[in-house]
């Protein structure tokens, strides 16, 4: 039912006032907006990324040393095959359990590669306990578990290396950023104001404080 007021007159008169009665921004909040937004990068798909290389680097250092040790002497055999991805796939669970795919793990290098090599080892020592006790310890060669283990662990540690680099330059190109705002005032608050603000390659950006006191 159509009042007898809302007539086009009244209705564009309502409609004047309403956008009188808008706020412009101020200079700030539009200098804010008109920034470029640089391409972001998600750390979720980073994550998956990660996943899937690392998975890929594994499965290949397990080929690469059993093509280059054992295939010579022994031949070929699947079991390898499937050792291979078994100890690919397990790394992959460690790595996450250890949480080593967080954007917090990949812009450190002590911290995430300190705990890769924990992750790493300790994948091998359950594979030869299980191979112990099921009694496949004399299945599988030593030079190719060794050298899976060795060569495995450092393509890693490199591959940590490079992806820490690349994280660093993404946050410092705000690429891959985390936008905060912090509700609250006070000492405490610019303390952590400064805080974040003096972290390097920090990957945080604080985009408002906002405080309802006077």
């Amino acid at each position: 039912m159509i009042r007898g007021t809302d007539t086009p007159a009244v209705l564009a008169e309502s409609a004047q006032s309403a956008a009188a009665t808008v706020r412009e921004l101020s200079p700030l909040a539009r200098a804010i907006a008109a920034e470029p937004v640089s391409q972001m990068i998600s750390p979720v798909v980073l994550a998956g990324a990660m996943r899937a290389i690392e998975f890929l680097l594994i499965a290949t250092v397990g080929a690469a040393v059993y093509g280059t040790a054992v295939y010579p002497v022994e031949g070929f055999d699947w079991r390898y095959v499937f050792a291979g991805l078994a100890i690919a796939g397990a790394a992959v669970v460690a790595f996450q359990l250890f949480d080593l795919y967080s954007p917090t793990a990949f812009r450190t290098q002590v911290y995430q590669l300190s705990r890769l090599t924990l992750a790493w080892t300790i994948v091998f020592l359950i594979a030869l306990a299980l191979a112990f006790f099921i009694k496949f310890e004399d299945t599988f060669s030593r030079s190719w578990t060794a050298g899976l283990y060795a060569v495995g662990l450092a393509v890693l540690l490199a591959d940590r290396l490079i992806l820490t680099s690349l994280v660093r330059q993404w946050a410092r190109a705000g690429r891959l950023v985390r936008r905060v705002i912090i509700v609250g005032g006070g000492r405490e608050d610019e303390t952590l104001v400064k805080a974040l603000n003096n972290e390097a390659d920090s990957d945080l950006r604080i985009c408002g404080v906002f405080d309802d006191r006077g």
